[in-house]
């Protein structure tokens, strides 16, 4: 009985507890995590160092690029543990999602290590951003001056995704765009100059090219999209007056805000998504005071401070939340006693699980009890 003693306790024990956090490592800024609890990221120790990491096999370097610095960064993993990001010089944001003249994108995979990623032209400066599971890239390219929004199919061909102001080639295009994440089905989305003259969220799709999301109602005309799952629900942040605010966007509801955290102080009412799954979990994070508080949003429960669904005692403060997988693992970076470290946050099986397990435990106690007779 001491054992059915502890399974129904333990609904009771975790009901004010949604996650488990595990630590990565100091100074390891987790960037994804793919759906077999794999991360990519970036470690800080010395140089900016772009790793994989998993709770079986540990932080692995990923290297460096041939002639390159020996700094990287690692923005996205698909479930072929693919690695993709870019080779980076003088940084101090890291990771980055914006371009700069010293990247160099770059895929990784186990057996070829790291390699430079096909950007047209030696002198091209190129940051990867995203990788899907039929190995389509997203990503941001730069000749000339001109930044473009760039996906890179598995052949190696790149293909640019122009602006949403136009043009037909490098010297053509008015403007700027770089893309932040693609889904499953190849659309991809990121942030564009406008025709209005704004930087407005994008989507672009096979079908029917770069579309402008726009902004919210009242709000600056300066958003961004972030990410994107198979449904093409996207998620982003948008500038406002009164709030630098995460949105939703569908093609049923349009632009939605998300709203910020309760308690945040004069001039912080602000919150950021970074990642979206297709159960439409919205993970980014918001301010508590003048302290940013990793969060998630979800349609039921609305925007939760993700340190309000842990264990208080174990002696974290939950930053950033950065990636969400398809079984709602969470990876970010936080302070674990005053230590910056990366993590992994793993939900707590539902009441219905633990349902399940003591149906499970009463037919085996059913079943010896008929085998004792």
């Amino acid at each position: 009985m001491s054992v059915l003693s502890i399974c129904l306790a333990a609904p009771v024990a975790s009901a004010a507890v949604s996650y488990t956090v595990t630590p990565i490592a100091s100074g390891f800024i987790a960037t994804d995590i793919n759906d077999t609890g794999w991360v990519a990221g970036t470690t800080t120790a010395s140089n900016y160092r772009a790793s994989l990491w998993s709770s079986g096999s540990g932080m692995l370097d990923l290297g460096q690029l041939v002639g390159a610095t020996p700094d990287s960064m690692a923005l996205g993993i698909n479930n072929e543990n693919r690695v993709v990001g870019a080779g980076v010089s003088g940084s101090t944001r890291i990771p980055r999602t914006d371009l700069e003249w010293t990247d160099d994108a770059f895929q990784w995979t186990r057996d070829t290590g790291m390699q430079y990623l096909n950007t047209s032209s030696p002198q091209v400066s190129s940051l990867a951003a995203a990788i899907n599971d039929q190995n389509q890239i997203a990503g941001t390219v730069n000749r000339a001056g001109t930044q473009v929004a760039a996906m890179t199919t598995p052949d190696g061909t790149q293909r640019l995704l122009g602006t949403l102001t136009g043009g037909s080639d490098y010297s053509g295009w008015t403007g700027f765009s770089s893309a932040a994440a693609i889904n499953a089905g190849g659309d991809v989305v990121g942030t564009s100059r406008s025709v209005a003259g704004g930087n407005h969220a994008f989507l672009w799709t096979e079908a029917g090219g770069m579309q402008d999301l726009g902004f919210l109602p009242g709000a600056y005309e300066n958003s961004r999209a972030t990410g994107i799952n198979d449904a093409r629900q996207v998620i982003g942040w948008n500038q406002g007056d009164d709030c630098w605010c995460a949105f939703l966007w569908s093609a049923t509801d349009g632009m939605q805000s998300l709203g910020h955290l309760s308690g945040a102080a004069t001039g912080y009412e602000s919150s950021f998504a970074s990642d979206i799954n297709n159960a439409g979990q919205v993970i980014g994070w918001s301010y508590v005071g003048d302290v940013a508080h990793a969060m998630r949003w979800t349609e039921t429960a609305g925007m939760q401070d993700l340190n309000a669904l842990i264990d208080p005692a174990e002696g974290w403060v939950l930053s950033s939340a950065n990636g969400i997988n398809e079984k709602g693992q969470i990876v970010g970076t936080g302070l674990l006693n005053g230590q910056s470290y990366g993590f992994v946050l793993s939900p707590v099986p539902e009441p219905a699980t633990w349902a399940m397990m003591l149906g499970g435990l009463g037919v085996l106690f059913r079943r010896r009890r008929r085998f004792d007779v």
